[in-house]
């Protein structure tokens, strides 16, 4: 297997006002940063209400992405979730159509979902949620591939102990059952480190991700989200941070 490895550096962008009047102010403000990228936070920003686009909220964004020297990222909606029960999954997946149409206007390369999460139940429910996950998603690479954008599912993390999430290895395990050149993966380092912490896996969080066993080759974007510190460390909210880059 031959891996290829792009590198450059992105920063999200914040919506201001409702109406996107002042996004322009927003992205002048970060390309003088002379990244690389900047993600669209859309899953803020009111465009998809019910599965449909709002045309004149979309012609705002589109006026303050146009023209600009960097590529730009799509994070669709949170609620996002193909773990849910089987009778919302439509609407799930209208949602998702309708934000990947909104990526592919402002020309994203990138579209960012989070992986599903689902409340903690017996092993067979657990893995009949993880089957409609990979049928959905395998629906969604093909909108994906239609609409010229590379899906990216995210790693996530449970917020509760009556949360189910996928780690990243098993997250892994699942696109590559669904083996679908426009779905890939997002690595949130943030996220991950969380869901080793709950699993008690917090020293091996660090060693993994500098092995790469995490995600394996096939992802498209690595999120250090807001915990990179000047030395760095990542730090996640206690005294101890992680070295991510000693070993890389």
């Amino acid at each position: 297997m031959t891996t290829h490895v792009t590198t450059s550096t992105g920063i999200s962008a914040h919506k201001r006002s409702n109406d996107l009047s002042d996004f322009e102010s927003e992205l002048d403000m970060i390309e003088k940063l002379a990244v690389s990228s900047i993600e669209l936070p859309t899953y803020d920003m009111d465009i998809v209400i019910g599965g449909k686009i709002r045309k004149p909220q979309l012609e705002s964004l589109k006026r303050a992405c146009r023209g600009r020297g960097v590529r730009y990222t799509v994070h669709g909606p949170l609620a996002i979730n193909f773990m849910d029960e089987q009778f919302r999954l439509q609407r799930h997946f209208d949602v998702l159509c309708a934000s990947l149409e909104v990526a592919a206007e402002v020309s994203a390369i990138n579209y960012v979902m989070h992986t599903g999460v689902m409340r903690q139940q017996q092993a067979a429910g657990i893995e009949a949620a993880y089957q409609r996950q990979r049928e959905w998603l395998a629906k969604a690479g093909e909108r994906a591939k239609d609409a010229g954008v590379f899906l990216c599912v995210e790693t996530l993390y449970p917020e509760t102990t009556l949360q189910h999430t996928a780690t990243p290895q098993r997250l892994a395990s699942e696109l590559a059952a669904i083996n679908h050149s426009h779905v890939w993966a997002t690595i949130d380092f943030s996220h991950s480190y969380i869901q080793a912490d709950y699993h008690g896996a917090r020293a091996d969080h660090a060693a993994e991700g500098a092995a790469g066993v995490w995600i394996g080759p096939e992802f498209r974007a690595e999120a250090l989200e807001g915990y990179l510190a000047l030395n760095g460390t990542l730090n996640f909210g206690g005294d101890d941070g992680v070295d991510i880059f000693a070993n890389l």
